[in-house]
């Protein structure tokens, strides 16, 4: 595809996607303006106090192993969205551990709610960090090669052409 023709896509695909935001801001109520606070807090208070709880006894202090948490979680994001195996790896364990700490870090009512909006969370990030390469399908076009002996070759020995009627019995000789 043309790249003035992507460009064309992608510059309608945004002013549809612009119109849709605006008409929803418009016609609707407008969002509370903390609800994706709230949320992401929902998931970073219950590492966070995970973290505080457990590092007690460790040689660093629980900023510096949430600082890590939080860098291991954004390193591992790019790697895995740039196609990186290893990033892949490290993002779904990454998510893993950190829905065990909202689980083991939310106090017991709470605790599935938190639980499932870390899973959401996480599967709509992993939208980012699984995502393909390329759009565009892969082809493999594979040309087999196959030697099919002629019922006429030159002798080596010789020099004159020779036919074997043992090796292809199917083909006449021609003179």
């Amino acid at each position: 595809m043309a790249a003035w023709l992507r460009a064309v896509i992608a510059s309608g695909a945004l002013l549809l996607a612009g119109a849709a935001v605006w008409l929803v801001w418009t016609c609707g109520p407008p969002p509370p303006i903390g609800a994706f606070a709230e949320l992401g807090a929902t998931i970073t208070r219950p590492v966070d106090s995970y973290l505080d709880d457990r590092t007690t006894h460790l040689a660093i202090d629980a900023s510096t192993a949430y600082t890590t948490w939080q860098w291991t979680g954004g390193i591992a994001l790019f790697t895995a969205a740039c196609g990186s195996i290893a990033g892949r790896l490290t993002w779904s364990a990454w998510a893993g551990a950190s829905v065990a700490m909202v689980w083991i870090g939310t106090p017991a009512p709470d605790r599935e709610v938190a639980a499932g909006i870390a899973v959401l969370a996480w599967t709509a990030a992993s939208g980012i960090a699984f995502r393909r390469p390329s759009s565009r399908p892969t082809v493999v076009r594979s040309r087999v090669k196959a030697f099919v002996p002629s019922p006429r070759w030159p002798s080596r020995a010789t020099g004159t052409t020779t036919f074997d009627a043992d090796v292809v019995p199917r083909f006449r000789q021609r003179d």
